[in-house]
């Protein structure tokens, strides 16, 4: 876990430094359609592969998995051949650069959802359009995978990143598939990033409201591992997207943190 503490006194506030440390895996789902209704299923093979997009909120966080969901393959008395999943980054709104291939299950011909996990260290930026892209470069139409996708725009509760659009790409480019189908997946992330914290006086936090449930933490020696949660201070609000605490001096040195609960 990224940790970004803070020193504090008696006399004055001011800002001290930051330190990363590991934390345990603990995952989140910040966006997620796999909750809206059926609508239809669009097939991937050789000669055509889809896409779908998701922006970011404003932390960073490191990709996890992917999971999208799949109705029955069309298969007409051929071979399967091998289905991918990856993502990649946004260029002038389509997919551009290939970032990471996603290990999972690669004939998914039955009906349901299919978790495909990033096997390297691959972080997500913060406010930034992604896509999840779909093909199979060697299998025939007749035995095309199927994607399923909604006429819902919504995105399921919880879910705090953005929707974007989904499209598809015959050979010759990439083109919107309508602009009511969406097809249906979810991004799980790790270790968010902690957003910058200002300090100023009086001894007043401040962190920008991002989804995720960050933790005020304090100890008074960084050495030690000896980290609680803040119980005296206040949640004053919320003023421009941002968490105001309002923490009372008690004349001792102390260190703050943002945490992961």
């Amino acid at each position: 876990m990224k940790f970004l503490e803070f020193k504090r006194n008696i006399f004055f506030c001011a800002f001290i430094c930051a330190t990363t440390t590991m934390l345990a895996q603990a995952t989140f789902l910040p966006f997620s359609n796999l909750g809206q209704p059926f609508g239809e299923a669009v097939g991937v093979w050789s000669g055509l592969s889809h896409a779908a997009s998701f922006t970011t909120g404003n932390a960073a966080s490191s990709l996890f998995s992917v999971s999208i969901s799949m109705d029955p393959a069309n298969h007409m008395g051929g071979s399967f051949q091998s289905f991918n999943l990856s993502l990649w980054s946004d260029v002038s709104g389509s997919p551009g650069t290939n970032l990471a291939m996603l290990s999972g299950n690669n004939y998914p011909i039955y009906t349901g959802i299919y978790a495909y996990t990033n096997t390297s260290p691959l972080v997500l930026s913060a406010n930034t359009t992604y896509w999840i892209v779909a093909s199979s470069p060697d299998s025939l139409n007749g035995n095309a995978y199927e994607w399923i996708l909604t006429f819902s725009p919504a995105t399921d509760p919880g879910a705090f990143w953005t929707m974007g659009v989904s499209k598809y790409n015959q050979g010759s480019g990439w083109y919107s598939i309508g602009d009511s189908d969406f097809l249906q997946f979810s991004v799980t992330v790790t270790n968010p990033q902690p957003p910058a914290v200002s300090i100023s006086r009086p001894i007043v936090l401040t962190f920008p409201t991002d989804g995720f449930s960050f933790v005020l933490q304090q100890n008074s020696n960084l050495t030690t591992t000896n980290w609680i949660n803040v119980t005296n201070a206040t949640l004053s609000g919320i003023i421009s997207n941002q968490n105001v605490f309002i923490v009372p001096p008690n004349g001792q040195q102390m260190f703050y943190r943002l945490g992961v609960p």
